[in-house]
């Protein structure tokens, strides 16, 4: 590091706050002052130097715990301390050891040990070394004296002057001795504008001990985490728990602030790269970082690995989020310049958001609270971020569902299969965020795309619930519009082309849907589903060696992902691999025991292997599971009937009548059990049952002929074989070789038929 930043809010000045000329205050009175204040606790001459030939030192405080529970604690304070405290001790920051950094956070960051930490660098640093501090947490004005403190963690809730509180004009003085009469390099960042109930609300002390704060001092370089009228925001959005301002000046200082690409970081670079990140992050509530010192100042030497790793981290495919975030330089609600309609209106507000009453019921809403905000005049001050939060908590749910759904997760997608109604509200929560944040917004092409994107997905699963699927085609096509409607807005969304390329597969355009799958996977190529799903789309195209490829690279990136498992078991029953398939949808079931499609696959799979008492247990857990399907009950008959269980074949066949009457199945497999108990005139009417049904069936005529050579109706017989061959459906070597027909050889009409042939 080559000089110094101010990390502060910058606050505006209270018209009560006393004029102060530094010139009045010198050092030793200062030190003299504070130790008065302090009860003599530590003296400058109690401390060792720890570091004798050190160049640059650095005390670094963050505060989030404040031991007095009047004052409310923050949240990412010492996290950003901790933080720059680390890039301190990376190659980046100059790769300060422990001996060179005193680092306080919370409970250790007392007043005595922010003092001592102090006086070590005042007394430990020489004309042209660098001294750096660093303050995170609450900074106030004492109401009574007039006088700005920065909080440190054992601070009086009323009385800043009785105990715990830094006087930011013994600051000024340790500042001015470092970069005047010691001629030391002086970084001083702070971020002392803070939320929570203050005891200088009532006269905005917060704003003006960050104006104090931002003066110009000499031999220093300053950089303010906003303007005086503004107030910093922190949130998980950056970096899992930080602040918005601190996130962007590590980033900067690391390199990506280093437009010029010769190594170095101006201050002047570190403005503008900050002035275009913090508040593009931070919309719709401003706060626009201020700078002071000489632009043209080195800040930090750009370390060329450290860049590039994080260059490479930038790069990985991210969805764009939108957070909640938190003020750190706003009062109570209950203390808004003494505004009782304001603090009204936002605790409303904050209570509805706390209980999910985001847009109903009318009157009682965020939205409803929000729209009263917003043309209250004591509220502007805080409606950018009531916007902000109100639009982060209508996009909450759906950014989880989408999260889930790229971590390919079995409950995310049980959801969508059970038509789970909670995606009803998506649309209308996102279309209102959007509009919440305005067009300008970064985010809006992204909640606009995925307002479309689950207006389309609400329409397929409308279209797939819907059992007369020609009366729903129109649902299909809708679901269609509207992710090409999500692409408008989002090019990159991923989980469009996927929904497309399985809107696709329902419509059986098969080729289609193969460059959509496709291009998911570009975007995402280790998002396991869209390589499951072109392995199904190969599947449908009967392509099963290419589809065993696909679905084995879907495997080899997950291989616990069941859809992945459930699909080889498709593709290796195709490929007439029984057993193979019954291990791939065990496999499957194993990891997802509630996918009821499964359970009916492995029966068919393990009837075909000759595994029929594996099939029976598939099979009942799929007739419990999906009680109203007539494939299942007809499956446990056939089962039955290898498991020579004759009476429990024919109920379950008469379950799949019941079910469904037209069940063409259930009257050939009841026809067959009835000519086996030589009861032909059920046979009989079962087989002509099943030939209404199905016409194109040469095994239907073939029984229904054998019934009637029983029941000695030979010529009826024969009309039945010819209707067969009338049907293009006949079989010569059937006839030649079947004994049950054996009596209508003799006849010249049989012969007939095999001059067919």
């Amino acid at each position: 590091m080559e000089d110094f930043i101010h990390h502060a809010g910058a606050m505006k000045l209270s018209k009560h706050q006393p004029c102060m000329n530094n010139n009045l205050w010198n050092f030793k009175v200062a030190l003299v002052a504070l130790m008065l204040l302090w009860g003599g606790a530590v003296g400058f001459a109690q401390i060792k130097p720890i570091v004798a030939k050190a160049t640059t030192r650095a005390v670094v405080i963050g505060i989030s715990n404040y031991q007095n529970e009047q004052i409310t604690d923050l949240r990412f304070a010492d996290a950003d301390a901790k933080q720059f405290a680390a890039f301190l001790q990376s190659p980046a920051g100059g790769q300060l050891p422990d001996a060179q950094i005193q680092l306080l956070t919370n409970e250790k960051a007392t007043q005595a040990q922010m003092a001592a930490a102090l006086t070590w660098l005042v007394e430990e640093s020489k004309s042209g070394d660098k001294a750096i501090i660093y303050f995170s947490g609450h900074g106030d004005m004492e109401s009574l004296t007039g006088l700005s403190f920065l909080l440190a963690y054992n601070a009086s809730a009323n009385a800043y002057s009785g105990g715990g509180g830094f006087p930011v004009i013994f600051l000024q003085s340790i500042i001015t001795r470092l970069s005047t009469q010691k001629q030391v390099q002086v970084l001083l960042i702070t971020d002392a504008c803070r939320s929570g109930k203050l005891a200088g609300n009532e006269i905005n002390g917060a704003q003006a001990t960050t104006k104090i704060l931002s003066d110009q001092f000499a031999n220093e370089v300053k950089i303010l985490s906003c303007q005086p009228n503004e107030f910093s925001l922190e949130s998980t959005s950056w970096g899992g728990g930080r602040g918005v301002f601190s996130y962007y000046l590590i980033d900067g200082l690391k390199g990506l602030a280093d437009n010029s690409q010769d190594q170095n970081v101006t201050l002047l670079e570190l403005s503008r790269y900050l002035e275009d990140k913090v508040p593009a992050a931070t919309a719709p509530h401003s706060q626009i970082p201020m700078i002071v010192g000489n632009k043209g100042a080195v800040i930090a030497q750009v370390d060329g690995p450290t860049l590039l790793a994080l260059q490479q981290e930038k790069q990985q495919p991210q969805q764009l989020t939108l957070s909640a975030i938190a003020a750190r330089a706003v009062a109570a609600n209950d203390e808004i310049a003494g505004d009782s309609t304001t603090a009204r209106l936002l605790r409303l507000f904050d209570n509805a958001l706390a209980e999910n009453r985001l847009l109903e019921p009318q009157g009682n809403s965020a939205y409803a609270y929000y729209e009263q905000l917003k043309n209250h005049p004591g509220a502007q001050a805080q409606l950018g971020l009531v916007r902000r939060n109100l639009a982060a908590k209508l996009q909450d749910e759906a950014q989880a569902a989408i999260n889930d759904y790229l971590a390919a997760d079995p409950q995310e997608m049980s959801k969508r299969w059970g038509f789970d109604n909670r995606y009803d509200k998506f649309p209308a929560y996102l279309e209102k965020a959007a509009a919440l944040l305005g067009s300008d917004n970064f985010m809006y092409a992204t909640l606009k795309a995925r307002e479309h994107y689950f207006a389309g997905l609400l329409a397929r699963l409308e279209f797939e619930k819907s059992g007369d699927k020609k009366q729903a085609a129109p649902l299909l096509q809708k679901a269609v519009e509207e992710q090409q409607k999500a692409l408008g807005f989002d090019e990159q969304a991923v989980f469009a082309y996927n929904e497309m390329g399985h809107l696709k597969i329902l419509m059986k355009e098969y080729q289609a849907a193969v460059p959509l799958l496709e291009k998911a996977i570009s975007l995402s190529p280790t998002w396991v589903l869209p390589w499951s799903n072109l392995a199904f789309n190969y599947y449908k195209l009967e392509q099963y060696d290419k589809a065993e490829e696909q679905a084995l690279k879907a495997l080899k990136l997950d291989s616990s992902f069941f859809l992945t498992l459930y699909n080889l078991g498709l593709i290796s029953f195709q490929q007439k691999s029984y057993q193979k398939a019954v291990d791939y949808y065990q496999k499957a079931l194993a990891k997802n025991p509630d996918y009821a499609l499964a359970y009916y696959e492995l029966g068919l799979s393990a009837y075909h292997a000759e595994s029929y008492q594996v099939a029976e247990k598939a099979l009942l857990k799929y007739r419990d599971r999906a009680p109203e399907d007539p494939d299942g009950h007809y499956m446990l008959g056939d089962v039955a009937r290898k498991l020579k269980k004759p009476a429990k074949a024919e109920a379950f066949y008469q379950k799949a009548l019941e079910l469904n009457g037209d069940y063409m199945y259930s009257f050939f497999s009841l026809g067959e059990l009835a000519a086996e108990k030589n009861d032909l005139e059920k046979a009989n009417k079962y087989f002509k049952r099943y030939l209404e049904l199905e016409k194109k069936d040469f095994e239907g005529y073939f029984q229904l002929a054998c019934v009637l050579v029983k029941q000695n109706q030979p010529q009826e017989a024969l009309k039945v074989l010819t209707a067969a061959f009338e049907a293009g459906v006949g079989d010569v070597k059937r006839l030649e070789n079947e004994a049950g027909l054996a009596p209508l050889r003799g006849l010249a009409e049989y012969g007939e038929l095999l001059k067919r042939g």
